[in-house]
């Protein structure tokens, strides 16, 4: 199967338009091929999020971990609520889904 993009484009700026463009793309965790076509179609683009996002993430991923095999071992023991722990695990990765649509 061939490649879908087959055009090829060059572009000519003058010094302060390329530092523009690349200090645009740093900040994004973009190619320089899918900044340009977002650009084109006009679609959003996002910062890459800062160091704080990942350790937040980390730690939002751990907790949700946690209460995972809490539900797991309540459930074979039947000892806790294991219902409230499961919506509890669910509910944590809903809002790390959401972090991660917000900021990726």
């Amino acid at each position: 199967m061939g490649r879908k993009r087959n055009n090829r484009i060059a572009v000519m700026l003058n010094n302060n338009e390329l530092k523009i463009l690349n200090n645009k793309l740093q900040k994004t965790s973009l190619s320089l091929s899918e900044f340009i076509r977002k650009l084109i179609l006009e679609k959003k683009i996002q910062e890459k999020p800062d160091e704080e996002f990942y350790i937040l993430m980390k730690k939002m991923q751990d907790i949700q971990n946690t209460l995972n095999q809490i539900y797991e071992k309540s459930y074979y023991l039947n000892e806790i609520d294991s219902d409230y722990y499961k919506d509890e695990a669910k509910r944590w990765g809903e809002f790390i889904a959401l972090i991660k649509a917000r900021y990726l």
